[in-house]
């Protein structure tokens, strides 16, 4: 079980950020700025962009053949991450402190919330 310590305190890990935050080796200071955000989730689009840092772009997955969106779903009753997410195509550039450019990737769209003890079930 991953674990991240806060304050002296160990914490079980019960989010992404815990979890994908323990792989960090280098933390760098926080970045504050203005953020765009766009998303339209029957459509599976969605953009962020963080000036000077960051973009990132989702579309829809496309049929190899026809080349129209194709829907996929990927649910999960016991999901950390999330319970239910439409799937899509994602492209994003970092060009701040840290520099990416990644191109046709996996990416997803969900509604979820977190809480100290992993996802908060909507019910």
């Amino acid at each position: 079980m991953l674990f991240k310590i806060l304050d002296g305190e160990q914490q079980v890990a019960t989010t992404p950020f815990n979890i994908y935050g323990s792989t960090i080796e280098t933390e760098h200071d926080p970045v504050f700025g203005d953020i765009e955000f766009t998303c339209d989730m029957e459509a599976r689009t969605a953009r962020v962009v963080v000036p000077d840092v960051a973009r990132m772009d989702l579309s829809p997955i496309r049929n190899p053949v026809t080349r129209k969106p194709h829907r996929a779903q990927i649910r999960r009753h016991d999901g950390w991450e999330y319970r239910s997410a439409e799937m899509a195509s994602a492209a994003a550039v970092g060009t701040g402190k840290i520099q990416f450019d990644c191109d046709s990737r996996y990416g997803f769209l969900t509604y979820v919330a977190y809480g100290p003890h992993g996802i908060i079930d909507q019910r």
